[in-house]
């Protein structure tokens, strides 16, 4: 729940049977600082959690098409189908890498949290909208579970506040697991 109001979970893919990544989401959710609340329907070994909140999305139809992948590698990719007015978020985790993973070519790190006793890592980013965008994340060199999802989200119509330049403002909150994007329309500046 955000605030209270459950979240709709929008994919969920595995790489195995030890490790899920899934994605839920909330449109129009409250304005303001509210805690996300996780709760399970069966025991769990390990949670990690992650959000990034955007502005001026489309509140009938925010989504484009849900991409999903995984498996167990050195990267992590996913094909994700957009349009040029569109911003590309992806979540991605990965289990027990030594490294902090590294963001691919033309994505904005949003989000990223690494677990020490484990070194399980959640990550997000954000990537202009096109045709076609690819999200990837690498790490070192040995082979590690991982499971990415990806969306387009596509924006309102509606202008962006005087306030608001054109384009893509970040601020990643303090505290663990948390980080806000903030999207003010159109292709954020380069």
């Amino acid at each position: 729940t955000y605030n209270g109001v459950a979240l709709a979970q929008k994919w969920a893919v595995s790489p195995d049977a030890w490790n899920k990544t899934e994605g839920w989401s909330l449109v129009a959710p409250a304005t303001g600082t509210h805690d996300v609340v996780i709760t399970f329907a069966s025991t769990c070994q390990r949670l990690y959690g992650a959000s990034q909140s955007f502005h001026d999305v489309d509140q009938t139809t925010p989504y484009g098409t849900i991409a999903t992948s995984a498996g167990t590698t050195t990267a992590a990719t996913v094909t994700v189908a957009s349009a040029s007015d569109q911003l590309v978020a992806d979540m991605m985790f990965v289990q027990g890498s030594a490294w902090t993973p590294t963001v691919g070519a033309g994505q904005t790190l949003r989000v990223q949290q690494r677990q020490g006793t484990y070194g399980d890592s959640i990550n997000g980013s954000t990537e202009p909208g096109a045709a076609s965008v690819v999200m990837s994340w690498t790490w070192e060199s040995q082979a590690r579970a991982w499971a990415i999802g990806g969306v387009g989200l596509k924006p309102s119509g509606t202008p962006p506040p005087p306030s608001c330049p054109p384009g893509l403002i970040a601020s990643v909150q303090s505290g663990n697991w948390s980080a806000a994007s903030t999207w003010c329309g159109g292709v954020p500046p380069g």
